[in-house]
């Protein structure tokens, strides 16, 4: 996709030398940049001027395209089995991390969750970790129904209510928010649930918004985190 994480990582991928193609289920490019943040908050001229850049960079872009309806499936079984048939990998639990930001944050929690006998450790940045908050934003309404219909869907797929299938020692936990996002609060009360559920994790709030600036700042100790990770499992 193109929103926040896809374009983060689009343009580290094509300056590491890899050609990269992204494709967008939506008309526009952006994702929640462009649907999720109002205008007054953030002038979508900004998000063209970026896409410019990484056009000129020789990235493609290709819209109304939707890979994978199913991205639960593709992303914990498909893709890692992929992975695993094509490249020299320890496949287990213990050499796998997911991490992803804004609505990426998100998934990757819910997936690391519902498969930990896949991933041993995740990541959110900037996660929308709680949306219901937001029922009217991001379109989510088509994909679990009206919150006033379907409450019980949108608490199904919340994470704090999904924190009781996680397995003691089972999965390694580091999250973060800037004390600006929007999505400030639903990670403190995340944070606060895990604390009461004795969960064990690692949870920092940085000064900082939902954007850039303070993306590539959190990605660093992000990755700090997985790379301890990985060296206690090897050791």
């Amino acid at each position: 996709g193109s929103g926040p994480a896809g374009l983060a990582a689009a343009q580290q991928l094509n300056r590491k030398g890899h050609s990269v193609t992204v494709f967008e289920k939506d008309k526009g490019l952006g994702g929640l940049l462009r649907y999720g943040i109002p205008n007054f908050k953030l002038n979508k001229n900004v998000i063209d001027r970026r896409l410019a850049l990484l056009l000129e960079e020789e990235i493609e872009f290709h819209t109304k395209i939707e890979i994978g309806k199913d991205i639960e499936t593709y992303i914990s079984k498909e893709l890692v089995n992929w992975v695993d048939a094509r490249y020299h990998t320890m496949k287990t639990p213990k050499a796998r991390a997911i991490t992803g930001l804004s609505m990426g944050g998100y998934g990757s929690l819910f997936l690391a969750i519902k498969h930990q006998d896949v991933f041993g450790a995740v990541g959110s940045m900037s996660g929308g970790v709680d949306i219901r908050p937001f029922p009217n934003n991001w379109d989510m309404a088509k994909r679990i129904g009206k919150y006033n219909e379907n409450k019980q869907g949108w608490d199904s797929v919340t994470i704090k209510n999904m924190l009781h299938l996680i397995e003691p020692n089972k999965l390694k936990i580091i999250f973060d928010c800037g004390k600006d996002d929007f999505f400030f609060q639903v990670n403190e009360s995340l944070h606060q649930t895990m604390l009461y559920m004795n969960i064990a994790h690692d949870y920092t709030v940085r000064p900082g918004a939902h954007d850039w600036a303070y993306w590539q700042n959190a990605i660093q100790y992000q990755l700090l985190f997985f790379n301890q990770f990985f060296n206690e499992k090897s050791n």
